[in-house]
């Protein structure tokens, strides 16, 4: 009996397979969110933290942890209102 030889992927190919295949299911994901502060003083959405580009020196106010439902690559947040008092955390630093 021959054995037969199975190729196998490198970890970046895998991660981007699983990338693709979460663009197309719709889920409830919690993310780590940029905030800039408005001059009236509330926070506005900026980003979320995996596209921040720390060696461009982008910086802003704070950082917020916030629920959002995902689907197709556009995030909409879940459970943020006027009514609910953000948690901001200080922007990390180097």
């Amino acid at each position: 009996m021959a054995l037969v030889e199975v190729p196998v992927c490198e970890g970046r190919e895998v991660s981007t397979l699983i990338q693709i295949i979460l663009f197309f299911i719709p889920r409830f994901i919690t993310e780590d969110v940029a905030v800039a502060l408005r001059p009236d003083g509330d926070y506005d959405l900026v980003c979320a933290m995996e596209d921040v580009d720390f060696e461009a020196g982008e910086c802003y106010d704070g950082v917020i942890t916030m629920n959002s439902f995902t689907f197709l690559g556009w995030a909409w947040p879940v459970g943020l209102s006027d009514r609910v008092e953000m948690d901001v955390r200080p922007w990390p630093t180097a």
